[in-house]
């Protein structure tokens, strides 16, 4: 769930280009967004994700984002809430450092990234906020520039116009590993509750090679519908968690000057 909007699968055969290229679509990244998403399991509603975004007023180049992701209150199986914020180098779409709490039950669990691009050393720290204690600090080096859940969440929009594939080195719970995203830049029209009419979209997938993320373990393949313009708004989202198959779907938003691109015929030829 943390992870969020992501991906469908390219019906060409992909170019594969560098894992974090070196330009991209910096138009997503706008002061003071805030999207909200309703997450459901075969039409339950499970809970909601709200990313809120802003940039650093003292250096430009880096976005602050917070996510949120909090289960449905009074849940029988599930009782999640994390809050997760990141540091993301605008000009990369990689994250410099990432902090986040994560509430299961009556267990609560901190976790901190600090990422130096200049010696590629990143530190990793974990504590039970439970118990006070701390439960690990690890330094590992030659980390090349890499993504956490938020950052994921921009670079896929960041990069859905591109037409290619990439493999992007991903750090989940501390360790390095990879996410393959491929942008096809196929459009199309779907339909999503918050939405009056058909909007237009570009479609995109991506596959997992980890699993978990956050208290609901996203892993495996994911397909994922971003509006099919400079803003590139995540629409909805089809992923696997350790329940099962949940959708995403846009609920709410604010963004300065944005209307979702409706369908036109002339659009999709």
């Amino acid at each position: 769930m943390k992870t969020a909007i992501i991906t469908v699968f390219c019906m060409l055969l992909p170019v594969f280009g560098p894992a974090v290229p070196q330009s991209g679509n910096n138009a997503v990244f706008r002061a003071g967004e805030e999207l909200v998403y309703a997450v459901k399991w075969n039409f339950i509603p499970l809970g909601r994700i709200i990313i809120r975004t802003n940039i650093d007023s003292a250096d430009t180049n880096r976005v602050m984002v917070l996510m949120v992701v909090e289960s449905t209150p009074g849940l029988p199986f599930i009782s999640i809430r994390d809050v997760n914020r990141s540091v993301i180098d605008r000009n990369h779409s990689n994250t410099l450092r990432y902090t986040g709490k994560h509430w299961k039950g009556d267990d609560t669990l901190s976790i901190e990234y600090v990422y130096d691009q200049e010696t590629k050393t990143l530190t990793f720290s974990e504590w039970d906020l439970t118990e006070n204690v701390s439960l690990h600090r690890e330094v590992s080096n030659d980390i090349p520039p890499f993504v956490d859940g938020n950052a994921l969440f921009f670079y896929a929009r960041w990069r859905s116009s591109s037409g290619k594939s990439f493999r992007v080195p991903t750090v989940v719970d501390g360790k390095l590993s990879y996410t393959t995203l491929t942008f096809s830049g196929e459009r199309e029209a779907i339909e999503v509750d918050a939405i009056p009419g058909p909007v237009v979209v570009r479609k995109y997938t991506g596959r997992a090679e980890w699993t978990g993320g956050s208290s609901a373990g996203l892993s495996g393949e994911f397909t994922g519908w971003v509006s099919d313009d400079p803003a590139a708004v995540p629409v909805r989202a089809e992923m696997q968690i350790a329940l099962g198959s949940i959708t995403i779907e846009l609920e709410q938003w604010k963004r300065s000057g944005w209307t979702p691109p409706l369908s036109l015929d002339s659009r999709l030829d």
